[in-house]
């Protein structure tokens, strides 16, 4: 699949996505202390970006100055899962998953941030999932 978006316009709106939670990428990277999460959080970013590319996430403000991240998913991504701004209920989804289970975590935070739920995030395969990982990835940082 050729990219619709250029990677400069990708980059600004991963960019948009960190600064609205107050996050610059050099900065995140350096408070994480934890290998895996710090190289998890490059990974993701860098693969957010692939994903606007290729129109398969888009992340800009409302008139509002809210965010908007809405994924596209399905075979031919013509659904759509919109993430809502995180709140307390969200961050409290996370509250059953053991300490050390990262994607637990990420599946119940995007479960919750979507208003699917964990088990609806636990059946995207694929791209879907990983594109849906990658945003959680950012998320647990917030």
């Amino acid at each position: 699949m050729e990219n619709k978006i250029s990677v400069e316009v990708a980059r600004e709106q991963v960019d948009l996505f960190l600064d609205y939670y107050d996050m610059p990428l050099d900065e995140l990277l350096e408070e994480l202390d934890d290998k895996n999460m710090k190289s998890g959080v490059k990974t993701s970013y860098s693969r957010i970006i692939k994903a606007i590319q290729k129109g398969r996430i888009e992340i800009s403000t409302t008139d509002e100055d809210q965010l908007k991240i809405i994924q596209h998913v399905g075979k031919d991504n013509s659904e759509t899962l919109e993430y809502k701004i995180i709140d307390g209920y969200a961050k409290s989804s996370m509250k059953n998953a053991d300490s050390e289970d990262t994607y637990g975590k990420i599946y119940s935070l995007v479960g919750s941030l979507t208003g699917l739920g964990k088990e609806a995030i636990l059946k995207l395969k694929g791209k879907n999932l990983s594109d849906a990982e990658c945003i959680g990835m950012i998320l647990l940082q917030v």
